[in-house]
């Protein structure tokens, strides 16, 4: 049999290129966001799935879970004063956890962000959550909250109330880019994942009035 050299080395480099695309692919597909990374792993229906992974179903308001951790939309405007409502239901036949190792039970909170937030720990008053309310298979939920400083409900970054910081409170809501929810345990937005069955988070209803 006669070999071309050149053709040879056509298919070699060919076959090199391929196996390195398709391991850049893989890496991409596997690859967690970092809080330095960008946002978004998937969008639908104007919510935004940020630093979560293995979103594999994103349809009008319904996730199936995956690791999700922060799901968030645009806000309509100022936030101080207005009160956030979120309704759901949990429907599968596996079971929830948080990630972070600390409480046995699922949460949920919403969440308000602060433009031009950096995401370090030297700015915590640019992140805020509510109340948290434990997500439970087979059931739906409400989780609404007024966002204002009174009362201590909305808590930042280090679990410092917004009574205590309320002058940067009223500046992060009243200049939000972002506003939404997320899934944790102890810790707010480190995530949540179904064993032993799937399991589908659906937004019910949204409301910002």
């Amino acid at each position: 049999m006669i070999h071309n050299k050149e053709y040879d080395q056509v298919q070699i480099i060919g076959i090199i290129a391929l196996v390195a695309f398709f391991a850049i692919l893989v890496s991409s597909c596997n690859e967690k966001p970092s809080n330095a990374g960008g946002p978004a792993a998937a969008s639908c229906s104007g919510w935004t799935v940020q630093y979560s992974r293995n979103i594999s179903t994103c349809i009008v308001d319904q996730f199936n879970f995956g690791e999700p951790h922060y799901l968030v939309k645009r806000p309509p405007g100022p936030l101080y004063s207005k009160t956030i409502t979120l309704r759901y239901a949990v429907t599968g036949t596996g079971t929830l956890h948080p990630t972070d190792g600390g409480s046995p039970e699922a949460r949920v909170r919403l969440y308000i962000q602060r433009s031009g937030d950096r995401l370090t720990a030297d700015e915590p008053n640019k992140r805020w959550w509510s109340r948290d309310v434990i997500l439970v298979v087979g059931q739906e939920g409400t989780l609404t909250q007024r966002v204002i400083s009174e009362g201590g409900y909305w808590t930042q970054v280090f679990g410092q109330s917004s009574e205590k910081f309320a002058i940067s409170f009223v500046d992060a809501v009243n200049n939000a880019q972002n506003v939404g929810f997320t899934f944790g345990g102890d810790f707010a937005g480190h995530g949540v994942v179904a064993k032993d069955g799937p399991v589908t988070f659906r937004v019910v209803g949204w409301e910002i009035k």
